[in-house]
């Protein structure tokens, strides 16, 4: 049986964000779009160049010389993923209060399988990285993880990323979501951009 209220939503990074059904719900949903679209121009052509470079390019990326001084300014993107870790199957278990679907298995990282992906992102040509526990809850289960980030030149092609991780951690069909600053959050269905 399909819940009805599924048929009067749409889903936005995994959020379902229900369509409106009422007068003053499609009123409200109007003037947001509207809003929006005021928004959208004033930014785009209405603001002079010098400022919307500035707002749009959040993220910079400097070297400074001893003397605190800028001696290049490369172009460069931040690109942000998650990966499980050792604790990532246990914590499905823990937090939700069920055993382990047999479409979450991929989400095992024994000892090792971090270092060799570790080895895979460095041949994809990412120069370093930084991971950090987490804690949080996507489109499926609440679980544990690992949360990565990079910074890599502007040109760098997030979808070998996708490629490479959906097959390394042998995802399926899973989509695979990617951050990317200045840019946007994408994502990447099994490495197809």
């Amino acid at each position: 049986m399909t819940d009805s209220s599924e048929n009067n939503s749409f889903e936005i990074l995994g959020q379902r964000i229900p369509l409106p059904s009422s007068v003053p719900g499609v009123v409200a949903w109007a003037s947001l779009c509207a809003t929006l679209v005021l928004v959208t121009y004033i930014l785009a052509v209405l603001m002079p160049e010098p400022r919307f470079e500035k707002l749009v390019g959040a993220f910079q990326s400097h070297y400074y010389n001893s003397k605190g001084e800028v001696v290049e300014s490369p172009k460069k993107k931040l690109v942000s993923f998650w990966t499980p870790s050792e604790k990532t199957l246990d914590s499905i278990k823990r937090y939700n209060s069920r055993p382990v679907n047999p479409d979450e298995t991929w989400q095992d990282a024994p000892p090792g399988k971090l270092e060799d992906f570790e080895r895979k992102l460095v041949e994809l040509g990412v120069p370093g990285w930084r991971r950090y526990p987490v804690v949080g809850r996507g489109r499926v289960a609440k679980k544990d993880g690992w949360w990565w980030t990079t910074t890599v030149d502007s040109d760098f092609n997030t979808a070998e990323l996708a490629k490479m991780y959906a097959g390394f951690w042998n995802t399926g069909d899973e989509r695979i979501y990617v951050e990317e600053i200045s840019g946007s959050a994408v994502f990447h269905e099994s490495g197809k951009p």
